[in-house]
């Protein structure tokens, strides 16, 4: 009678646990993910309700110009009247114990001012970043950011104190030059690919890999982006700078984990479809020909009858993901107001 199995028996259960964990895992890991990013976009809905109540409980039933996530301590968030009138000192290591994040924190820009949320208690704290595993001081998040004055490309300090805070990663899309390829937000940033980040490429939305496999960044996974809306053909009126005019909506998109590529809802400069462009059609294109206008963008599809593509689109879809996994729009159609034009978005 034998006992026990022989080595060869053995060797074969090894090898069929092993098939199975390589077949379960990928799915595990998927489902950790989807988890993941369940929260995330529970938490979009959160900073949502902040800024609609922040709209009905303004004089002038007005967005927020931006919503920078995270907390007080991260660069560029708060301006330093507030943080000293709230007994904030971001010098001390008491309030910001990271020393590189408070070597560099620097206060909100004027005029564009501070995250209304945070300096007006709406939203003090972003909610945590789900793919963040720990909370600690000593780990420091930066993503590349545009301030609204000067045209140097910076590294904004994010995360809030603990460095766990779900981050706006695009910043504000106020200032804008005449210049085809970075007409729009700025520091659109892209789905998480093999290649190393190239920051040149990103600046110049030129990648050096194409825009089918644009250099990888993981400053997108678990955090959002926020994009206000303005009545068309307002770029420059009533002045140049378009945080002089009223807004009267926003999208905010999550960001799912770095191996999801997610929905294609914005075109490689942040445009949205549409009637959430930065120009119209003919001042886009002038014809059908191709990009023109006082500020072109990517040129239109216009009556030319083409598919969406990176090269030419209406906003929205461009053939390339953006690993958004929720977006979240104001209601543009409820709000009834007019852009410099006189026409309302959409129309």
């Amino acid at each position: 009678m034998r006992k026990g199995f022989t080595l060869i028996e053995l060797l074969v259960v090894i090898v069929i646990i092993g098939i199975l964990v390589a077949i379960a895992l990928p799915n595990f890991i998927r489902i950790k993910d989807k988890a993941k990013e369940a929260e995330v976009k529970q938490n979009l809905h959160a900073i949502q309700l902040a800024a609609e109540r922040y709209c009905v409980d303004s004089s002038t039933s007005e967005y927020p110009y931006v919503i920078y996530g995270g907390d007080w301590t991260d660069s560029y968030t708060v301006r330093l009247a507030w943080a000293t009138q709230q007994g904030l000192d971001p010098t001390s290591d008491k309030f910001i114990p990271n020393p590189a994040k408070r070597a560099a924190w620097q206060p909100a820009v004027m005029p564009l001012g501070g995250d209304p949320l945070i300096e007006e208690a709406y939203l003090p704290r972003a909610p945590g970043n789900p793919f963040i595993k720990r909370k600690t001081s000593s780990i420091d998040q930066t993503v590349p950011h545009l301030p609204y004055v000067g045209a140097g490309y910076v590294l904004r300090h994010v995360g809030g104190k603990e460095s766990n805070l779900m981050a706006e990663v695009f910043g504000p899309e106020f200032y804008h030059f005449p210049s085809q390829n970075i007409v729009g937000d700025w520091c659109v940033h892209h789905i998480y690919a093999n290649p190393v980040y190239n920051t040149a490429g990103d600046i110049n939305k030129t990648p050096i890999n194409g825009w089918k496999n644009p250099s990888g960044n993981k400053f997108l996974t678990g955090n959002f982006s926020y994009f206000v809306r303005f009545g068309k053909d307002n770029f420059g009126a009533p002045a140049l700078f378009r945080a002089t005019s009223q807004i009267q909506g926003y999208s905010l998109a999550a960001y799912g984990g770095p191996r999801t590529t997610g929905s294609d809802v914005y075109n490689r400069n942040g445009n949205y479809k549409g009637r959430f462009r930065t120009e119209t059609c003919l001042n886009e294109c002038g014809s059908s020909s191709g990009g023109g206008g006082a500020y072109p963008d990517i040129p239109c599809i216009c009556e030319t009858g083409e598919a969406p593509n990176i090269a030419r689109n209406d906003g929205g879809s461009d053939s390339v993901p953006d690993g958004v996994v929720i977006v979240l729009d104001s209601g543009l159609d409820k709000k009834g107001a007019a852009g410099s034009a006189g026409v309302l978005e959409g129309s």
